[in-house]
Parts: structure tokens; C-alpha cells; sequence
């Protein structure tokens, strides 16, 4: 019985073991499978771990490049605002390149001048927001009639625009009457005469908001014919310029030169004379009474440097007869002032300085006033009147010069009906004029294959960037 329970126990041993064989065959083929699948992904480890060692390189040279540009740009700055480099540039465009080591980089540096004008945002001296300037075309007149388009644009030129634009009047050469007007070509343009839209006529004489009657055959327009201008087109923002057209057909007489007038209300802003229609010689200007601009010689001065400018105010005469100038108002520059004794031309006098705020800002005020009944202008010839100031500015920007000269002529009814007074009439004023600029810069830094690239202007005891850019 022992012997036989013995057997029993070596036949349940044999099957276990023939068991186990298998599963270490197959175990040994897994093992032979990861060898196999690890001897593929070694290489390309291999290789990402060295292309993950070049673009550490590479990006840590790209920084090292951006890092130099950068430095760079602030010397330019430093040297802009700190070492009277900019007194170095004479003339817009003009450039100047440098090199400079950072951290053992070695950076290219080119520096531009930028002197570009802009008389927008400003604040001006009188309470007038938008220019009126007015074009015709054709210009002149054979003789016989003749189709003419009118076209007024409209430019927001002060930082106000509180109020908006209530109405335009037209106020045509005597050589056009009532029936001049030519009906359904009045246009009207948002974006500055990209685009137009037809608008309805104006009222003529007696029509609409323009109750009276012609003026000695003199006509004025009114748009709109009744009412105010409601939105889009009263209401301006800052810098925009629209823009009016309308047609008239008529005759001139021989040798003349026929002037327009534009007022905008509410501000009983003028145009002043503008856009003449000349026939043969234009030999007897009508309505055209002064054009008054003045001129700076210098286009721009170095920051942070007084530095003397000659101003020159011209006055022509646009009429017929000898006119007479009362008095001339001159409003010099924020941070400008007068140099005594350096009026010349129609008078050797120095004017009447008075250091006011105006429309919130501090500018000193010229005033020149004539004795007697004034200074006679003849007619078709230019006056002259010269004085020199300083100034110094330490920010970039553009410096204006505004001016009124005052004739001696009876007010027009066809002005007087719109609510203008003698004053408003007779003062010609130039807008701004006789830009003096601080100017921008253009600075770019090159390191390696990294660009910088920025636009800078000095402020009082900084620099602005404009614009900032990194290839």
C-alpha cells in the first residue's frame, strides 16, 4: 500500500512540470520582444536628446541677440535725451549708423529722422473747431456760361468736439444768382471724399432757414433747408474731414476775379475769401478782401535748446481798392516768447506782450495796433511784418503760430443776417501755420539674425515709444 500511494504521488508531479515549460518559452519571447522594440527607440533618443542640445543653443543665442538689440535701443534713447544727440540732425531723413558692443555682441544701429507735420488735436486760440477750405473747378471763365463744382471740406482741427455742426452757408460771387444753383447736385461726403451720397439742395433766398432775400444780387446758400444737421453728419471726431459739393452755372464779368465765402454755424466760423473764378486778366478781384499766412525758417528745432525762429506774416490785398490794416494779433507757440526789438517791416515797434491762458493753455499774446486809421494796403499788393522768437520745446511734436490781422470794412448784411459782427468780418485768421516741429526718430538695432525695429519721441525728461517691433 505504501508502494502504491508513492506512484500516485510521481504521476501528479509529472503533469506540473510539463506545464511549466511553456510559460518560460514564452516569457523568454517577451524579453526578446522588449530587447527588439528598445534597440528601435534607442536611436531616435538618441537623436532627440541631441536636437533637444541644439535648440537649447540656438534659443539661448536668440536670446542673447534680443537681449543686445535691446540694449542697444536704450542707448539710443539715452543718447536722444542725455548727450545732445539730436542736435546732431539738421534736416527730415536724415540718418546716422553705429556700432556698438553689448556683452561682447556686436549691434548695428541705424537712427532716421522723422520730422512729419500734424496740426490735429489741438487747441486753438479762438473758439472756431472745424476749417472750412473751399475749391472750385473749373477756375476760370471764357466769357460765356459755364458749369462750376464747388467743393468745401471740412476739417475737425481743434480737440473740441462738443459741439457739432448746425449749418453751412455759401455765400456765391455777385456774378451768380438764385437760378445758379444747380437742383439735386448737392453731395455729401463722411470719409473725406472717398465716398458720396446725394443730399438735398440748400434753401436759395427766401426758402427754408434763409428767410431774406438776395443782397444787392448777392445769393447765400443754407444746407440743410430747414433745421439743423442731425447725426452722422453734425457730429466730428478728432481729425475727421468731411467733405460738401454742389454745382452752379453762370458768367463772370471781363478781367474779374470772383471770391467765395463759407460760414459754418454755431461758431459763425469764416473761410475767409477762397476758390476764385478768374475771367481774362483778373485785373478787379470782387469780395476778396485779405489773404494773410505766415512762415517760419526754420521747419524744426533740436529738443531741449532755445533756439531763435523768424516769423513772417504776409498780407495780400484780394480787392479792388486800397484797403487800410488796424491791427495784427499774433499767438506764439505754448513755451515760445518774443525777442524784443525784432519787429520789422510795416513797423519797427514792438508789440503789446501779454502772457494768457487761452482755451486752458499759457501762450503769450502779440498785439500791434496802428494809430489813425491804419495802414493802407493797395490793392493786388503784399505787405510785410517780421519779428523772431524762441523757443524751447522738449517734447516731439509740431508748433503752431496763429494769427488775426484786422481791415477796416463795413460789415455785408448778407453776414450781418447770420448773427457776425464787425469783428468776426474783419479778422482774417490763419489757422495754424508756420509749423515748428520737435521730431521723431526711427530707431533700428540689428544683432546677429535679431532685428529691433522702434519709433520714438522725446517727451520732458523721457522718451516715448510709438511703436515697437522684433524680427
Amino acid at each position: 500500500m505504501k508502494i502504491k500511494r508513492q506512484a500516485v504521488r510521481l504521476r501528479s508531479l509529472v503533469p506540473i512540470r510539463r506545464q511549466s515549460e511553456p510559460q518560460a518559452g514564452q516569457a523568454f519571447i517577451l524579453v526578446l520582444i522588449l530587447l527588439a522594440i528598445g534597440a528601435l527607440l534607442v536611436v531616435p533618443s538618441l537623436r532627440f536628446s541631441g536636437s533637444s542640445l541644439k535648440n537649447s543653443q540656438i534659443v539661448t543665442r536668440q536670446t542673447r541677440e534680443l537681449y543686445a538689440a535691446d540694449a542697444a535701443q536704450e542707448y539710443v534713447m539715452w543718447k536722444l535725451l542725455y548727450n545732445n544727440y539730436a542736435s546732431t540732425f539738421t534736416y527730415n531723413g536724415q540718418s546716422d549708423n553705429f556700432s556698438v558692443d553689448v556683452c561682447g555682441i556686436p549691434v548695428k544701429v541705424s537712427v532716421i529722422m522723422r520730422a512729419v507735420v500734424s496740426w490735429h488735436g489741438v487747441t486753438l486760440s479762438t473758439d472756431d473747431v472745424i476749417k472750412p477750405t473751399k475749391s472750385v473747378s473749373p477756375t476760370t471763365n471764357s466769357g460765356s456760361s459755364q458749369t462750376y463744382t464747388y467743393t468745401i471740406a471740412l476739417e475737425q482741427i481743434s480737440d473740441n468736439i462738443s459741439q457739432g455742426l448746425n449749418a453751412i452757408y455759401d455765400v456765391l460771387p455777385d456774378a451768380f444768382k438764385s437760378s445758379s444753383y444747380v437742383a439735386g447736385s448737392s453731395k455729401w461726403s463722411e470719409d473725406g471724399g472717398t465716398t458720396w451720397q446725394t443730399i438735398g439742395d440748400p434753401s436759395l433766398p427766401g426758402q427754408g432757414s434763409n428767410p431774406s432775400g438776395s443782397y444787392g444780387g448777392q445769393v447765400r446758400l443754407r444746407w440743410p433747408y430747414s433745421g439743423n444737421f442731425t447725426s452722422p453728419a453734425r457730429d466730428f471726431y478728432s481729425e475727421q474731414v468731411k467733405k460738401m459739393s454742389f454745382q452752379v452755372n453762370g458768367t463772370m464779368g471781363p478781367n474779374t476775379k470772383n471770391y467765395n465765402w463759407v460760414v459754418l454755424a454755431p461758431w459763425n466760423t469764416l473761410s475767409g475769401a477762397q476758390s476764385p473764378i478768374t475771367r481774362d486778366t483778373g485785373t478787379s478781384p470782387k469780395n476778396g478782401l485779405l489773404n494773410v499766412f505766415k512762415t517760419a525758417d526754420k521747419a524744426y528745432i533740436p529738443p531741449d535748446v532755445p533756439t531763435t525762429i523768424n516769423y513772417t506774416i504776409n498780407i495780400q490785398s484780394q480787392e479792388q481798392s486800397t484797403d487800410k490794416i488796424t491791427k495784427i494779433d499774433d499767438y506764439l507757440p505754448p513755451g515760445f516768447s518774443y525777442t524784443n526789438n525784432s519787429t520789422g517791416g510795416i513797423t519797427t515797434s514792438n508789440p503789446i506782450s501779454t502772457f494768457e491762458t487761452i482755451n486752458g493753455v499759457q501762450r503769450w499774446h502779440l498785439n500791434w495796433t496802428f494809430s489813425g486809421s491804419g495802414i493802407s494796403i493797395a490793392s493786388g499788393t503784399t505787405l510785410y511784418l517780421t519779428f523772431s522768437a524762441i523757443g524751447t520745446e522738449s517734447a516731439s511734436g509740431s508748433y503752431y503760430n496763429e494769427m488775426l490781422v484786422t481791415p477796416s470794412n463795413p460789415l455785408p448784411q448778407i453776414f450781418s443776417d447770420l448773427g457776425m459782427t464787425y469783428s468776426d468780418f474783419n479778422s482774417s485768421y490763419t489757422w495754424n501755420s508756420a509749423a515748428v516741429l520737435v521730431p521723431a526718430y526711427d530707431s533700428s538695432t540689428s544683432a546677429g539674425g535679431t532685428t529691433t525695429n522702434a519709433n520714438l519721441a522725446l517727451g520732458t525728461n523721457t522718451v516715448g515709444i510709438f511703436s515697437y517691433q522684433v524680427k
